[in-house]
């Protein structure tokens, strides 16, 4: 029974964040302001054209005299994710659908780190929920690249919380791929934010 609602929890909290965003995810709509504008869509639409056409090209000889993508810290061009948003959707979907996804590994992430705390899943469902759709998270839709670095931080915490209860050696290695996911989903800023909390969290003695 309680498996089931480990499963129940995190597909309600799915429909929630579909909702909310249902008009972004509607055939005529797209996030498209600020850095979406000038910085996402231009970067991403150039990676998605170079990956189909076979070239994986990280160099767009298009901006200036030439700009490598692969140095830009924002452009996310081997992000596992965002490969497979540029392969399969135009890049205005895929910068919805990752937003929306990201959204949702956050709430998920959230839910099972409360849960690790022993907290109730109602209690924890909306904890996700508000880790999700805060005012914070949501204005950062014009930085999609930041709330896919920010989805990780529960994650990064439960496995901590793993590590500090247990003394598990795989949460380690978690912890790297973990980070790792984060400096690739291009935003170090907000890469470093979650280490430094992290950091915080680990070292608090809250045990």
């Amino acid at each position: 029974m309680r498996c089931r609602s480990e499963i129940i929890w995190p597909l309600f909290l799915f429909g929630l964040i579909i909702f909310f965003y249902r008009h972004a995810l509607s055939a005529d709509e797209a996030f498209f302001v600020q850095d979406v504008m000038v910085q996402n869509y231009p970067f991403r639409e150039y990676f998605s054209q170079t990956i189909k056409s076979g070239e994986f090209s990280l160099w767009n000889s298009a901006i200036s005299m030439g700009f490598p993508l692969l140095a830009e810290g924002q452009a996310g061009p081997i992000y596992p994710l965002n490969v497979v948003f540029g392969l399969l959707f135009p890049t205005h979907v895929g910068i919805v659908l990752s937003t929306v996804v990201h959204a949702w590994l956050g709430a998920i992430g959230m839910y099972f780190l409360m849960r690790l705390w022993n907290v109730t899943p109602i209690s924890a469902a909306t904890s996700g929920l508000i880790f999700a759709l805060s005012g914070y998270t949501v204005v950062r839709v014009m930085s999609p690249n930041f709330v896919a670095a920010s989805a990780w931080l529960p994650f990064l915490c439960a496995v901590i919380t793993i590590w500090l209860n247990d003394g598990r050696r795989w949460s380690i290695g978690a912890v790297a791929i973990i980070v790792a996911m984060q400096f690739l989903s291009g935003h170090p800023q907000a890469a470093v934010y979650s280490i430094l909390v992290a950091i915080m969290y680990a070292l608090y003695p809250w045990r």
